[in-house]
């Protein structure tokens, strides 16, 4: 029985530029395609980001040495690269996007992670938007609002576009922002960067500050998890998932460290400019002639490699959470919203490491407690599911036993969190101490332990309040799984 319909348009091999018109129902095995590779350079290109590279420079404002950011950045990639990977996976398998797949534990409870991650993807849209404005402000001397709106004006079209021309857009990116990255590597070593970053903190608060380093420099691979299958549903079921995992490990984690170890470099040069920090470093360190000028298109180019695989996980999660609209408009609305919301990054107080630094913190206490209710629901169906009734909205329930636990494995996470915002909250509101940052502020040292927290809650109280799995599970799978 095939799943798609006259209005319902999918591409059916690589290099098909059809508008992509799918959108919650499953990829049917007879409508999938692809080269396994594809993975990995899906996921490489949109590592290569200026906001990865501000990312390594954050280190500097919290007041970590050079070679203790450097083993924070290589173990917090190591880490937040490997729950992306595994639900990666998960794409061949089901044949489904990420959220839509959570309706297995959530049900029509999925409205709630739904449109927080729909949230999630703008914020991200708007903040790689900061370092794709100011690289053009750089170049042309055009206001910010202009440089967005070119942003916003290529991220719409191919996310709009959808799967395919994500694909192909993103495989060519990967060699060309490579080529130029690499070129921008050498003559930061040869010239521009340096390891002399020493730490202004010292004993426990050493440590507990290297812990938060790790987190932060995580942050931006692990936040990938909710993404993840959208991009391997097309892949044929019998893909072998061990390519699948290493491909995905792989471009995010060598991505993301190679980036923020480039930031780290120039790290006190970046924090140092305010918001035009990278752009500008970059400008001066290349010389400010041919190659800067290269440099900046790339971080133009980057920013909407990086916008558009936003884009499109927002318009599958808000159809996830309920919202019924195609997910060619649904895109096109995610790129609007978030043009405003880059704005507040561009114009509103604040240091922007500070603006920086809670968002990702925030998405780390959120998508742990997602994570922890699919995971234990993954391994009580062992990876049988259902999908085709998930994509029926009318035959889904609401599920308060995940809804519970997700909202408690967040909230579990406040107390063991480190945020800036935090801190600020609890100095304006002293009542609120031990609620709001209590446990990194006056027993680890500033390490932030949220995350972990919120996975562990999270998983432990929906295991207790749903003893069998949400919704049915086949007989058994209707395809051999290649390891």
């Amino acid at each position: 029985m095939t799943m798609t319909t006259a209005v319902e348009k999918i591409p059916t091999h690589e290099r098909d530029l059809t508008i992509e018109q799918r959108g919650l129902i499953p990829v049917g095995e007879h409508e999938r395609y692809g080269r396994t590779f594809r993975i990995f350079t899906m996921w490489l290109s949109p590592q290569f980001t200026p906001s990865a590279f501000f990312i390594g420079a954050i280190a500097a404002a919290i007041g970590l040495g050079f070679w203790w950011a450097f083993a924070a950045i290589v173990i917090g990639n190591i880490l937040g690269a490997l729950p992306v990977a595994a639900l990666s996976t998960w794409g061949p398998r089901t044949g489904m996007g990420q959220l839509p797949l959570t309706r297995a534990a959530f049900g029509k409870s999925t409205v709630l992670p739904g449109v927080v991650m729909w949230a999630t993807t703008l914020g991200w849209v708007a903040f790689n938007n900061v370092f794709g404005a100011t690289a053009l402000r750089v170049l042309f001397h055009a206001p910010y609002w202009l440089g967005l709106l070119l942003i916003f004006a290529g991220e719409a079209v191919i996310a709009v576009f959808g799967h395919e021309m994500i694909h192909t857009f993103e495989k060519w990116m990967s060699w060309i922002l490579g080529a130029i990255f690499l070129g921008m590597t050498i003559k930061l070593i040869v010239s521009g960067g340096t390891t002399a970053l020493g730490s202004s903190v010292k004993g426990g608060m050493l440590i507990g500050t290297f812990f938060l380093m790790v987190v932060i420099a995580g942050s931006d691979g692990y936040a990938w998890a909710p993404y993840a299958s959208d991009y391997s549903r097309y892949l044929p079921s019998s893909t072998s998932k061990k390519k699948v995992f290493w491909y995905t490990f792989a471009g995010i984690a060598g991505g993301l460290t190679w980036m923020e170890l480039l930031g780290l470099t120039v790290a006190h040069r970046v924090i140092s400019a305010g918001t035009l920090g990278t752009a500008s470093t970059i400008w001066d360190l290349m010389g400010k002639g041919g190659f800067a000028v290269i440099a900046m298109i790339a971080i133009y180019l980057a920013t909407v490699a990086v916008d558009v695989v936003n884009d499109y996980t927002g318009s599958l999660s808000l159809q996830a959470a309920g919202i019924h609209l195609r997910r060619p408009y649904v895109a096109f609305i995610n790129a609007t919203c978030a043009f405003a919301l880059s704005a507040w990054f561009l114009y509103a107080r604040g240091a922007l490491y500070d603006k920086v630094e809670n968002l990702l913190l925030f998405f780390t206490y959120w998508i742990s407690a997602w994570l922890g209710i699919v995971v234990v629901d993954w391994i009580r169906r062992q990876g049988s599911v259902q999908v085709g009734e998930l994509s029926n909205w009318q035959k889904l329930h609401w599920n308060w036993a995940s809804i519970t636990a997700f909202i408690l494995g967040f909230a579990a996470s406040i107390p063991f969190s480190n945020t800036t915002a935090g801190y600020d909250f609890v100095q304006s509101h002293p009542s609120f101490k031990y609620i709001v940052g209590y446990v990194p502020f006056h027993l680890l040292d500033q390490a932030d332990i949220g995350f972990i927290v919120a996975f562990v809650i999270s998983a432990l109280i929906y295991g207790l309040l749903q003893r069998s799995p949400a919704t049915s599970i086949p007989p058994k799978l209707q395809f051999k799984q290649v390891d």
